[in-house]
Formats: structure tokens, C-alpha cells, sequence
């Protein structure tokens, strides 16, 4: 019996070394889970602020992107209306041209025969037909003729007009004074309404070289913006890869403790049932050792009690040998077995104390455990929240990434289209910087021998 119960208590001192160790790495574990849970509110209430500037971008990206999306509309409204008018105007400028040069063409074609030889023969003699007539008149008529005819030639060769060359050539060959001085005034208005039509021709060219200039730099703009935005939201993704990484490590910490914590509750439960039932066989033991005990003694009518006994004011004398007596019979050795029954009694009293204090232990530690477990759990819903909120900000920012190359790409389009734009236009109005000045200089210098000329001839018809 003694053997037992050393074995109990040693078990017992055991037993609460182990739950002293246990305790303190429990409390070990809830620290560092206190931490991880203060951190993971930080981290929550970052990843909040986050959400809300990220709601407000979001906003203001939608705006933009609306507001490119109509100024694309109207840019590819204006942008088809400028090629038709451009393939208009090309078509009549072509056509001018090869009028104009038919035009010179048979102007030229007219002086050659005009001016020829033969031709110069021919109106001499018509002219000298026409003096012997009219001698005394057609002799000072056909002075100041020659003398308008020499000036327009002179300014015709000046300002190489063949207008004035044609008009030149009318006079000479006899021309009315009046229908002459008509014709000059009309060609006078001409070049005038040419005039005003280079002028326009400038100003359109000028203006849309000018708003080819500004779409080409809001395009450039434009794509640098969304390069920008591409590589900004590019950083962005790579800093929530890290986080989620970062999430999915503390995660899998917290299910490794979680799992950890849950073997630990179910060993320590184990070994509870393990105790309890080491504890009642035990009890059931000694209450047999207890029976077998104190059966001699009820089968004699002798009773024991199960404790120490009151303690004896003189010490006890020395036991007499009752079985010499004549006629005496054995009645077993009564104090011993009471000190024994009452060492049982208390034994099995300390491990009835001891399941029942097991039991209200298990329960407060299944109390605790269940405790720390919703916090566990509480802790690692908001880090698989976190991590989802994370990745959502993610796949928004991967769609604001797609959004902002097709933006890209259609701005690369219409940057294409436009400096397709600028080399039309180069070609269309490249006669600005080598003809404009020298067109405006030549028909400044015929206006004014036209308006020298009319004047000598109104002079001379009056």
C-alpha cells in the first residue's frame, strides 16, 4: 500500500508538473497570438484606409475615362470630317491644276502663233491696210497702241503673267480701248479673288496644322498618362503580391496553431479520461483492499474505524498476550489494521478529491480552450478576409491595367491617323512656305502694271 501510494502521489506530482509546463506554454501561445491579433487589426484597418482611397481613384479613373471616351468620339467625328474636306480639297486642287496648265498651255500655244513671223507680217499688212483708210487718224492711234502694248509686254515679262501677255496680244491685234480696259479690270478682280483664296487656303491649312499640332501633343500626353497609370498600378500589384504572401504565411501560421491547439486540447483530454480512469480503478481497488480488510473484523463483530483514532493521554502500555489466557480466542490485530484501513480511507479520499478537481480543471480548460479557439478562429476569418479584400484590389487593379492598354492602344491608333494627318497635310499645304510669298509678291507687281496699264488706257481713249 505504501508502494501505491508513493505511485499515486508521484503520479500526481507529475501530473501537475506537466499541466505547470502546459500552462506556461499556453500562456506563451496566447501572448504571441495577442500580437499577431493587434498586428492583423493594423494590418485591417491599412488595408481599409486602402480600400477608400482606392474607391475614390476608382471614381476618378471611371471620370477620366468617360470624359476621353466622348473627346475620342469627337476626335473621330472631326477626324473623318478633315479627311473628306482634305480629299475634297485635293480633288479640286488637282483639277485646278490641270486647268490652269491647259490653260498656260494654250496661252502659250496663242504667243507662239501670235508672236511668229508670219503672223507679225500679216498684221503689218493688215495695218497698213487698215492707215491707208483712216491715215491721219489710225497713224496716232496706232502710236499709243504700241506704246500700251510695249508697256504690258514690259510688265508682262517682269511679273511672267501670260494674262497680261494675253491681254497684251488683244491690243495689238486691235482691240477696242474699252473691251481691253474691261478685260484688265476683270483681271484685275481675278487676281484679287485669287488672292483672297490663297489667303483662305493659308488660314484653313494654318488652323488645321495647328489643331493637328495640339491632337498630336493631348495623344502623346494621353499615352503617356496611361503608360504612367500602367506602371503605377504595375508597383501596386507587386506590393499586394507581397502582402498576400505575407497573408498566406500568417495564415498558415494561424492553422498550424489552430491544428496544434487542437491536438494539444485532445491529448490533454485524453490524458484526463486516462487520469479519471486510473482514479476509479484505482478507488475500486482499494475499496476491495478495504473489504478484504475489514471482513475478519465484521465476521468477528469487531468494528474499525477508518481514521487514526483519538490520541491516547498516557502511552500505550504493553500489549498482554490475551491468547495465553486460559479460554481466550483470537480476535486479530486490531490496531494495526485500523492504521492501515485509515491509510486507504485516505488515499481513496485524495483521489476522489482528485477526480473531482480533475473535472472542474477539464471543464475550465475546455472553457479556455474553447475561448481561445473563437479567438483563433476570429483572428483567422480576418486574415482570410484581408487576403480576399487583397486579392479583389488585385483583379481591380489588373482590369484598371487592361483598361488603361486599350485606352493605350486606341490613342496609339489615333496618334497614327494623325501624323498620317500631318503628312497629307504637309503635302497639301507645302506651297504655304515656297510659293505663298512669291505668288502674293508677283500678283501685288501684275495688279499694279494692270492698273498702270488700264490708267494709260483710259487716259488714251478719252
Amino acid at each position: 500500500l505504501k508502494g501505491m501510494y508513493d505511485t499515486f502521489a508521484s503520479d500526481l506530482e507529475k501530473s501537475n508538473a506537466d499541466e505547470s509546463k502546459k500552462a506556461k506554454t499556453f500562456a506563451a501561445l496566447m501572448e504571441t497570438k495577442k500580437a499577431e491579433f493587434e498586428a492583423l487589426q493594423e494590418t485591417l484597418q491599412s488595408h481599409t484606409m486602402d480600400s477608400a482611397t482606392k474607391t475614390k481613384d476608382l471614381a476618378d479613373s471611371k471620370a477620366s475615362l468617360d470624359d476621353t471616351e466622348e473627346q475620342l468620339e469627337a476626335d473621330e467625328i472631326f477626324f473623318a470630317e478633315t479627311k473628306d474636306t482634305c480629299r475634297a480639297r485635293a480633288n479640286q486642287w488637282a483639277q485646278r491644276s490641270r486647268l490652269r496648265t491647259e490653260e498656260l498651255q494654250g496661252i502659250a500655244q496663242a504667243v507662239k502663233v501670235l508672236s511668229s513671223d508670219e503672223a507679225k507680217k500679216t498684221f503689218e499688212s493688215a495695218t497698213t491696210t487698215f492707215l491707208q483708210l483712216h491715215q491721219a487718224r489710225k497713224a496716232r492711234g496706232d502710236g499709243n497702241r504700241g506704246i500700251a502694248y510695249d508697256r504690258l509686254t514690259g510688265v508682262a515679262k517682269k511679273t511672267q503673267s501670260l494674262a497680261l501677255a494675253r491681254i497684251a496680244v488683244a491690243l495689238k491685234t486691235g482691240g477696242h480701248f474699252n473691251k481691253i480696259i474691261q478685260m484688265i479690270e476683270n483681271m484685275i478682280q481675278l487676281l484679287r479673288d485669287e488672292e483672297q483664296q490663297d489667303i483662305t487656303e493659308k488660314k484653313w491649312c494654318e488652323d488645321k496644322m495647328q489643331k493637328n499640332r495640339w491632337d498630336l501633343q493631348d495623344l502623346d500626353r494621353a499615352i503617356k498618362k496611361a503608360e504612367t497609370g500602367i506602371e503605377r498600378h504595375g508597383s501596386s500589384i507587386k506590393e499586394l503580391d507581397e502582402k498576400i504572401t505575407e497573408l498566406e504565411g500568417t495564415i498558415e501560421a494561424s492553422e498550424k496553431t489552430l491544428q496544434e491547439m487542437k491536438d494539444m486540447r485532445t491529448k490533454e483530454y485524453e490524458d484526463f479520461l486516462k487520469a479519471q480512469r486510473d482514479d476509479v480503478k484505482a478507488i475500486e481497488l482499494i475499496e476491495q483492499a478495504i473489504v478484504h480488510l475489514t471482513k475478519f473484523y465484521h465476521a468477528q463483530g469487531v468494528s474499525l474505524e477508518l481514521a487514526q483514532g483519538a490520541k491516547r493521554a498516557d502511552p500505550e502500555p504493553k500489549p498482554e498476550l490475551s491468547w495465553a489466557k486460559e479460554g481466550a480466542s483470537y480476535g486479530g490485530r486490531k490496531g494495526e489494521h485500523e492504521g492501515v484501513v485509515a491509510i486507504l480511507g485516505m488515499i481513496k479520499e485524495d483521489l476522489k478529491n482528485e477526480l473531482k478537481n480533475g473535472s472542474v480543471e477539464d471543464g475550465e480548460g475546455a472553457t479556455n480552450f474553447a475561448s481561445d479557439m473563437g479567438h483563433l478562429q476570429e483572428t483567422l476569418q480576418a486574415q482570410t478576409k484581408s487576403k480576399r479584400q487583397v486579392e479583389m484590389e488585385k483583379a481591380e487593379l489588373e482590369g484598371k491595367i487592361a483598361d488603361l492598354e486599350e485606352l493605350k492602344g486606341l490613342k496609339e491608333d489615333d496618334q497614327s491617323a494623325e501624323k498620317d494627318n500631318e503628312g497629307a497635310l504637309g503635302t497639301k499645304c507645302k506651297w504655304l512656305e515656297t510659293h505663298f510669298d512669291s505668288r502674293r509678291s508677283k500678283r501685288e507687281a501684275e495688279v499694279d502694271g494692270l492698273i498702270d496699264a488700264k490708267s494709260y488706257l483710259a487716259g488714251m481713249s478719252e
